[in-house]
């Protein structure tokens, strides 16, 4: 893969020589027990200086967010690098809370998973004697989540424990995280902490760290677990955190939204055609190529690059930029000239627009030669092929700057709505989307600004998450072979190892330091990915200006490039259902008849087995990811859910292809 050879080229150049000693920033005891006071440290878990997390422990009052909380994450706090670097926590203090899908993650050494809830058996955590609990305080709900070890890396004393929500928890609610009758591998209990025990138990330590939280314990951590049925003395770890709220992980998405297409209007915004191929393929008879000016929100219209960000840390417009655009008009539409349908196409990963009209896309070129749909594309700022290079170069040695990636892609949401905005206006109408009819001479217009859906493959369907909550133009989108949230599926994926993971283990070589990585990744990264967004199409209460949505989503079992467990966790984001018999049933989803109204998950089943463990999928006998979108049945159940608004079984007993 192209990702491959960036990386390795870059791999040396960016970092030094790995040392023997397995450690970087946080090795075991770093300031975590009782009397080795860092403030940058919580003691709860002493073998490693940032856990457990989230927790509270990094959070300071502030009556300025919607939370009245913000992260405070301190100096030390993050791992440093093999080079002694300390990384800036200053992005992810600017939120108010943390991720809605986080992965919470304990390190203790040696840690068994006998009694564990697994992802083959969610239903688990309802159990009275489930070992693993998150509860919102303010209803008492227990919610649903499983318990692994990391597997990314090989050494197996370096493993921490993740606990992995499986749907999102509420915008802004307080949670308590109990464990209980873990054991290590030999059987012995796990002990709880000096510092946990203190707090259990009521003993003050001298330690403020310890002490200060005895309230805190007292009377929201313990009578939430107590209220559920634990025991004080059984509890061997316990924390609280605050979810981020909805103004604080979506309102500067919607602020830029709002304000550039009030710049655009109605009529979208300025473009020049710069060229049109006639005819381009037996598919595609005539494609359009041009750019397009669209307000801009990023300090620079170039990677590597942030936000704007004013007195009150809101964007703000900082002129317009350039981007570039395709129309693909199929050659069956120019021989039946008549107003058709506008598809909107999101490619993979770190793509390029070319993927929603060239020949190598030969699945684009079915359905719109098939279905004579117009299809048009730009580009995913923030994840397409111009940013790969910078975003190598920023995990191999500047951490601190990752919100360059979902910053940017907030960028490239606002390039999306606007490119709808151009085709619904003035783009649309323009005359090189005319044909002269065949009989009577008359130019016909072919572009139905009415009938507009989108349609995101991959990369395309997992940002598709966040657009469509976004879009107030778009009310159908499918999602092929998609998942949330985004640091849920690196592991499970093999787009990501060895690609970004040479990189990352190279810098941090102990697998601890990646583990807290990818669960702090994700704070940041939520604003440019669907698991701040999603929620919001699943809970009823869309954000402002967005309509009714459906949602069909696409995947294949045992998928190794997206893995379909997120495609689980996007759907009952979503609100999604199964749909007449599929192939095995997901935890937490209805079922709906075969041509319902609503949004939908529908898996195809290759026979590929799906690991129990976070590692990806093997591929080497079929690749599901690629084969979703080829199959007959996908694409008649994706031209029904646009036409029609309904959502097909498209398979007789469930998608299962010989």
């Amino acid at each position: 893969m192209f990702a491959t050879a960036v990386v390795l080229s870059l791999l040396f150049a960016c970092t030094g020589p790995a040392d023997d000693t397995g450690g970087t920033g946080s090795p075991s005891g770093d300031g975590g027990s009782v009397g080795d006071i860092n403030p940058d440290c919580d003691p709860l878990v002493p073998d490693y200086c940032g856990m457990p997390f989230p927790s509270s422990y990094y959070l300071e009052e502030d009556g300025s967010t919607a939370t009245g909380w913000r992260v405070a994450l301190g100096p030390t706090t993050m791992p440093a690098d093999i080079d002694g670097v300390q990384p800036d926590p200053r992005y992810w203090n600017e939120f108010d809370g943390f991720s809605p899908l986080g992965t919470l993650v304990v390190f203790w050494p040696d840690v068994s998973l006998d009694g564990a809830i697994r992802h083959t058996d969610l239903a688990a955590y309802e159990d009275a004697d489930a070992h693993t609990v998150i509860i919102d305080v303010d209803t008492g709900q227990r919610m649903p989540h499983f318990v692994e070890l990391d597997m990314s890396g090989d050494d197996d004393s370096r493993r921490a424990l993740m606990i992995r929500p499986v749907a999102p928890l509420t915008y802004g609610h307080r949670y308590v995280v109990g464990m209980r009758g873990f054991v290590d591998n030999s059987g012995a209990a796990i002990p709880p902490s000096e510092a946990f025990a203190a707090l259990r138990d009521g003993t003050p330590t001298g330690d403020s760290r310890v002490d200060d939280r005895q309230e805190l314990y007292d009377t929201v951590v313990f009578p939430t677990l107590e209220a559920d049925g634990w025991q004080r003395d059984e509890v061997q770890l316990a924390w609280d955190f605050v979810v981020g709220s909805r103004e604080g992980l979506t309102g500067r998405m919607v602020r830029m939204r709002d304000d550039a297409l009030s710049r655009v209007g109605d009529s979208g915004p300025r473009y020049v055609i710069d060229e049109v191929i006639e005819p381009y393929s037996e598919a595609f008879g005539r494609v359009i190529k041009g750019h397009m000016t669209v307000p801009m929100y990023t300090e620079s219209d170039s990677p590597p690059t942030m936000l704007t960000r004013d007195a009150d840390g809101q964007p703000f417009y900082n002129g317009d930029t350039d981007i570039p655009f395709v129309i693909a008009v199929p050659q069956s539409l120019l021989d039946d000239p008549h107003p058709a349908p506008l598809v909107q196409y999101g490619h993979g990963f770190f793509g390029e627009m070319e993927e929603a009209y060239d020949t190598w896309a030969d699945w684009n070129e079915q359905l719109a030669a098939d279905n004579q749909w117009i299809y048009f594309a730009v580009e995913w700022t923030g994840m397409k092929a111009e940013d790969l290079s910078h975003v190598s170069l920023m995990v191999a040695s500047d951490l601190d700057g990752f919100s360059m990636l979902p910053e940017r892609t907030m960028q490239g949401f606002v390039e999306f709505m606007v490119a709808a905005r151009a085709m619904k206006g003035d783009l649309g109408a323009d005359a090189v989307l005319t044909q002269l009819h065949p009989k009577t001479g008359e130019p016909v217009a072919l572009a139905d600004p009415d009938r507009m859906w989108f349609y995101g493959v991959s990369q395309g369907g997992i940002l598709g998450a966040a657009y469509m909550a976004l879009s107030p133009d778009i009310t159908r989108g499918v999602l092929g072979v998609p998942g949330t949230p985004y640091t849920f599926l690196t592991t499970r994926s093999k787009n990501f190892d060895p690609q970004f993971f040479t990189l990352f283990r190279t810098k941090y070589p102990d697998p601890v330091d990646i583990t807290w990585w990818l669960a702090a990744l994700q704070i940041p990264w939520d604003v440019g990915d669907g698991s701040a967004y999603a929620p919001t199409l699943g809970s009823g209460d869309r954000l402002d200006g967005v309509p009714e949505k459906q949602i069909l989503i696409q995947a294949g079992v045992g998928d190794a490039q997206v893995p379909s467990l997120g495609a689980h966790i996007l759907a009952r984001c979503v609100g999604a259902s199964m749909v007449g018999t599929p192939v095995r049933e997901i935890w937490g989803l209805s079922t709906m008849e075969s041509g319902s109204v609503g949004s939908a998950i529908t898996e195809w089943d290759y026979g590929v087995e799906e690991p129990l463990e976070n590692r990806p999928a093997s591929n080497d006998v079929v690749d599901v990811h690629d084969s979703v979108r080829h199959e007959a049945t996908s694409q008649a159940q994706l031209k029904a859910f646009f036409e029609q608004g309904i959502v097909i079984d498209p398979c007789d007993g469930g998608c299962d292809p010989d």
